[in-house]
């Protein structure tokens, strides 16, 4: 893409990859997570790829081509967003209300039993045969929908504290030494990478903003509990099948049956 894409742009982007019911906002935008758009992506792709339409009419096949080019761009648009909001030219965060303290994560808002989200979207099918993260693994298993698993990974995102923040609070690094590597000067890559790569942080200090940065992140699991979507001890089963099902995707990629094999034992 030759320039940054205009926020209008990037909303009616969103709108194409997570559905025109998602609410959108400059805090959304803020929160995405690089793992939400791609989700929203392969899940639409599934939805609208030319492939799953072969041998009908030709008008509903150039149709669907037309709609899944417009849901590429799309995700490209997205994700061009995403690197520059992380790597270039982060968003400033949306302004606390005066005088607040110092902020934490709000917990999800319970459903009314009686108020149904807007056209949720449930998977339906197996669960693909590849290592899976919990929020994917719930929506594949059929306990939560799209919209749930979406709102959740924007929640999470809330507690992730910018390292180079923390790195400035620890004084490991000055506002002078931030903007130089923010400023880039080279190949795009991440904030620690370029840090280390300019000799402002050390691969141990980088390590150490990493895990501070995911302690403070909740889990995404607990979206879930305290949204009344799932119980606890259904969401320790969840964790549990999800930790199986990566076993099994592990072994069986060490262990590829051989071509014409028999499957089962």
């Amino acid at each position: 893409m030759a320039g940054p894409p205009s926020e209008n742009e990037i909303f009616d982007a969103c709108r194409v990859l997570f559905g025109p019911e998602i609410s959108l906002s400059r805090e959304f935008l803020y929160y995405l997570q690089a793992s939400g758009a791609r989700s929203a992506y392969r899940q639409r792709a599934k939805e609208t790829h030319p492939d799953l339409f072969v041998g009908e009419d030709h008008r509903r096949q150039q149709e669907r081509a037309r709609l899944f080019r417009h849901l590429v761009d799309a995700f490209d648009i997205v994700n061009d967003f995403l690197i520059r909001r992380d790597e270039v030219a982060p968003m400033a965060p949306p302004p606390e209300p005066s005088g607040a303290p110092e902020r934490k994560s709000p917990a999800p808002e319970r459903r009314d039993p009686g108020e149904e989200a807007e056209e949720p979207r449930f998977h339906r099918g197996a669960v693909p045969g590849r290592n899976l993260e919990i929020g994917l693994y719930l929506f594949y298993r059929g306990a939560i929908s799209y919209q749930d698993m979406i709102a959740a990974l924007v929640w999470q995102r809330r507690q992730r504290p910018v390292i180079g923040e923390v790195a400035l609070r620890w004084g490991w690094l000055s506002d002078a030494a931030i903007g130089r590597i923010l400023a880039g000067g080279g190949q795009p890559g991440r904030f620690g990478d370029r840090a280390v790569d300019l000799g402002l942080l050390s691969p141990f200090q980088v390590k150490t903003l990493l895990f501070y940065q995911r302690c403070r992140q909740q889990r995404l699991g607990e979206f879930f509990i305290e949204g009344g979507l799932l119980t606890a001890a259904e969401m320790e089963q969840m964790v549990a099948d999800l930790s199986e099902h990566n076993r099994r995707v592990s072994r069986a990629s060490r262990n590829p049956r051989p071509a014409g094999a028999p499957a089962g034992g």
